[in-house]
């Protein structure tokens, strides 16, 4: 849905609805053991005992029914003939139908962006801020697929905390030389800020600069 604000902006959303059916993902499951503990004989466990610790038994498998939604809400405005803000907000939730609506797999949070831009002449400006609220460690699935293990850990509780909000700031410069030539100089992560990006593992840069010349023929 979107609609045109005269000639100064258009607001637009989106919203989607996705059923998966035989979906493979990575979950806890049993396995038959045979064996007897305590006089009891066991045929089925969740766990397996291994180098003398205890580990939870996941395996890839067909899950019946997986439900994923979401939406996106965004905005383009002209605040004036030379100066533009862009800016959108998006929201994705991920349920296991089969096992008790938990969470599943590359779900992201809650993330977007707003960006500001200016022209003048042949040199055009660019200011983006790029951020994604927290996800809570509960909104992780269990398989281990998210790399909760790689969030803040609280030794308090024992716990790990979900991986935090983050915010990223980056200007840009473009000039063009010509019809066919221009230059651009990048600067991102202006404030330095450690943070990591959603189911990546690593640590995204830090303040870079990033210079660039395109040619079109």
């Amino acid at each position: 849905i979107s609609k045109q604000l005269n000639d100064w902006g258009l607001v637009y959303f989106t919203g989607f609805y996705t059923q998966i059916r035989n979906a493979i993902l990575k979950d806890t499951m049993s396995v038959n053991v045979n064996a007897s503990v305590n006089g009891a004989n066991i045929m089925m466990k969740d766990t397996i005992l291994y180098e003398s610790e205890y580990y939870a038994v996941f395996a890839n498998q067909n899950i019946e029914r997986i439900d994923i939604y979401g939406c996106t809400f965004g905005f383009e405005v002209s605040l004036s003939k030379s100066l533009s803000l862009y800016g959108d907000i998006n929201y994705t939730k991920g349920l296991n139908k089969v096992n008790n609506n938990n969470p599943v797999p590359h779900i992201p949070p809650i993330f977007g962006k707003l960006s500001l831009q200016k022209k003048s002449g042949k040199l055009t400006g660019f200011i983006d801020f790029q951020y994604s609220l927290k996800k809570d460690s509960s909104d992780f699935d269990s398989g281990g697929v998210d790399n909760l293990e790689e969030t803040p850990y609280d030794e308090v509780s024992g716990e790990y905390l979900g991986l935090p909000s983050w915010g990223s700031l980056n200007l840009s410069l473009s000039y063009n030389l010509s019809n066919n030539a221009s230059l651009q100089l990048s600067v991102n992560n202006i404030f330095d800020k450690h943070y990591k990006s959603f189911g990546s593992g690593i640590s995204a840069p830090g303040r870079n600069l990033i210079t660039t010349f395109r040619l079109n023929y």
